[in-house]
């Protein structure tokens, strides 16, 4: 997928696409497909044909262009054609940053604002969800481009594929400086975003209206587990008292996983005072205590673990890898003496006698 210059044959061929009326009956979606509109035209053929049985499908086809603005079956065909061929350089545009190239296609298909990616475009392991422009805009730091989208009609209010707004995108993608580009064009905060930014009053109001969304996992991570993610105990107090649970499966992951993964001794707390188990695991047999030191983002887990001791954590408890919490932390300890001492020099052998070590200095200083 590469985008064409200002001179090439692409360009010509946008000129030469059918033109419609300025007002159409209805928006033709982003990523409309000939076989959709097909299908449209039968359906809308099964009706004509309750009122006028001799009505052709060409009959339908007519009506069904007319609907989105078009004089005819072909120019919308044609259209639509023309559609998906700009889909693909709207899409590297904006990866780029490229806005001459946005602001030219946009001008001719503004359905556009609203495309959106697949798996069969994506160019990053990452990208495994369609994406939205917007959230395209927002993953590669684009906020001149986001404006730009913004500003031509893109719905700041789209989920992707996984149930996320561009909201949630900006928090998990630390794109503070683009949340206000989308709240000021009208972005609606759910459960989620309020909770992961500590906006508690709007949080409140949600919960109010429908308590059941303390509970919501249309993102794939609970309200509650956003709330840790973003520090925001508050947060998460206000989801406890409107019903957020953290004591039984898919919920009780929801929570510790991400508790972990940032060592929120402060969340620790809360989720034990309301009933998490401090020895849930995961599928590997990973509990709390084993996940914080797994984390690769944690600088100090000490907090955390001693608040997971006191509240009786089982700190003997292996994983499927026959591994206990303070296996791991040994662990932690041998790949750095690896690090400065290379396997080729020290050894194996030697590497687990330095392990032997660092385990009878932490028992001698427990």
């Amino acid at each position: 997928m590469t985008r064409t210059s200002g001179q090439s044959g692409k360009e010509g061929s946008m000129s030469d696409t059918p033109a419609r009326p300025v007002s159409p009956g209805r928006d033709l979606p982003a990523r409309a497909s000939l076989e959709h509109l097909r299908n449209e035209a039968k359906a809308h053929l099964r009706t004509l044909r309750k009122k006028k049985t001799a009505a052709g499908l060409a009959e339908a086809q007519l009506d069904v262009a007319r609907r989105y603005g078009f004089s005819s079956w072909r120019a919308l065909k044609t259209y639509v054609d023309a559609l998906h061929s700009f889909d693909a350089q709207i899409i590297q545009a904006v990866r780029q940053g490229d806005l001459p190239t946005i602001r030219r296609i946009l001008d001719r298909y503004p359905e556009l604002a609203n495309a959106s990616t697949d798996l069969q475009q994506r160019e990053r392991p990452s990208d495994t969800f369609a994406m939205h422009l917007t959230h395209l805009a927002v993953a590669e730091n684009q906020s001149d481009v986001l404006r730009l989208l913004i500003e031509r009609g893109a719905d700041v209010n789209a989920r992707n594929t996984d149930g996320r707004l561009p909201l949630h995108d900006c928090f998990e993608l630390g794109r503070d400086h683009l949340v206000q580009i989308v709240l000021d064009a009208g972005a609606r905060s759910d459960v989620c975003a309020a909770a992961a930014y500590g906006m508690h009053d709007r949080l409140r109001e949600i919960l109010q209206n429908d308590s059941r969304q303390a509970n919501d996992l249309s993102t794939g991570e609970s309200p509650l587990g956003w709330s840790i993610y973003g520090q925001q105990t508050e947060s998460a107090l206000i989801l406890f008292q409107y019903g957020a649970l953290a004591d039984r499966p898919a919920y009780d992951e929801r929570a510790w996983r991400p508790a972990a993964m940032v060592a929120g001794a402060a969340m620790a707390h809360i989720l034990l005072q309301h009933r998490a188990n401090p020895d849930w695991h995961d599928a590997n047999g990973d509990t709390p205590l084993h996940r914080v030191l797994k984390s690769r983002i944690v600088l100090d887990p000490t907090e955390f673990v001693k608040v997971l001791l006191t509240a009786g954590a089982d700190a003997s408890i292996r994983n499927a890898e026959g591994r206990t919490a303070l296996d791991e932390a040994l662990l932690q300890q041998g790949k750095n003496a690896e690090t400065y001492f290379p396997m080729r020099t020290i050894g194996p052998k030697k590497l687990e006698q330095t392990i032997e070590i660092l385990r009878s200095r932490l028992a001698q200083t427990s």
